[in-house]
């Protein structure tokens, strides 16, 4: 759950966003759940486990192993790196692109938007991910601005660092996160309407109606395999579809966000 507040965004190539609503945290005492269902992440076993497992605990020292950079999207830089490569791959998330560097290796992860009938829409409404390796180590990722038109960089940024209080549950294999109510300004965050995710996201996949006459949208995409089939012999196939489902209210205003995140699993977040 989400609420603060947020200046109109504009992106490069993407309509202006007009200001949002604002939506603040319920009274004392209640508490925002963000469930994820970490099924990837926990059917791993042996060394990738123990070193998701050690990101897990440094991200609940956060200023002591991170240093984050908000311009030109979010930046997060890991202090001392723990995941390798190799994880990534073995993770199901291979890079689309590939770069060697004389600091190392420069990964793009692109999330191509899916169409239910040949695309209309230009490539500006896939999603990318840049991932930094040094020494084969995963040292930093960056999220660029398209990702904080809808929802503000402070609070993906405080959602990252919760993940550090994340309980596992390796017998049910699914973890859940507590977020607990905050008392300043800093989660007075402001939701979108419907409006503004199309301008953001483009047209959905799917457009369903409510029985409260309301609408759910529907978002696919998927990874885009690599071009270059000589790369590595560890390859392994990209995660299934990734998929968005947004509700709305009858008067164009969020009420959920539900889906599969890569690495994350299933989510569920709820905007009161």
């Amino acid at each position: 759950m989400y609420r603060a507040s947020q200046t109109p965004n504009r992106i490069a190539g993407r309509p202006g966003l007009r200001p949002f609503r604002s939506l603040r945290w319920p009274g004392p005492g209640r508490i925002a759940l963000l469930a994820l269902l970490c099924t990837a992440v926990l059917s791993t076993s042996g060394c990738v486990f123990l070193r998701l497992l050690e990101l897990k605990n440094q991200l609940a020292e956060f200023d002591r192993n991170f240093a984050v950079d908000h311009e030109d999207g979010l930046t997060l830089r890991f202090l001392h790196p723990v995941l390798l490569e190799r994880d990534m791959w073995l993770l199901g998330l291979p890079p689309t692109l590939r770069e060697p560097s004389a600091t190392g290796v420069t990964w793009t992860l692109i999330f191509e938007k899916l169409h239910p009938a040949p695309p209309s829409e230009p490539p500006e409404f896939d999603l990318s991910v840049t991932l930094r390796f040094a020494e084969g180590k995963l040292a930093a990722f960056h999220l660029g601005e398209e990702y904080f038109a809808l929802i503000p960089k402070q609070a993906v940024l405080m959602t990252i660092k919760s993940l550090g209080k994340v309980e596992i549950d390796t017998a049910g294999r699914q973890a859940v996160l507590e977020i607990e109510e905050s008392h300043g300004p800093e989660w007075d965050f402001k939701a979108p309407k419907r409006s503004d995710i199309v301008a953001t996201l483009g047209s959905p996949w799917l457009e369903e109606e409510a029985d409260d006459d309301g609408t759910t949208l529907e978002y696919r995409y998927r990874l885009r395999k690599s071009e270059d089939r000589t790369g590595s012999a560890r390859e392994s196939e990209a995660g299934g579809d990734y998929l968005l489902r947004i509700a709305f209210s009858k008067t164009d205003d969020i009420l959920n966000v539900s889906g599969t995140l890569p690495l994350v699993g299933r989510i569920h977040v709820d905007y009161e």
